[in-house]
């Protein structure tokens, strides 16, 4: 029963939290060129998306190791999160 309240509480700290009013980003900068991708939190799976839409175009210098660096990153920032959470 401890370890539910505890869970709750966290849970009811991230509820608090103005997720909307977050605005993440990511950038990558190759060489004349920069992609900035900015997105709010829970919108990962469409930032994901772009990159394999991006990433899949031959005329964009943006490919598929870019887009795997991009994904990395975001994935380690998450992470981070939920290791702050979880303290």
């Amino acid at each position: 029963m401890a370890s539910q309240n505890l869970s709750m509480r966290k849970l009811e700290r991230l509820k608090g939290r103005d997720t909307m009013s977050q605005i993440r980003q990511l950038q990558l900068v190759k060489r004349a060129e920069r992609f900035i991708f900015r997105y709010q939190p829970g919108q990962e799976a469409e930032v994901i998306d772009a990159f394999a839409e991006l990433a899949s175009n031959q005329e964009s210098g943006f490919d598929w190791f870019d887009a795997a660096v991009l994904s990395y990153q975001m994935g380690r920032r998450l992470e981070m999160e939920l290791d702050q959470i979880a303290k």
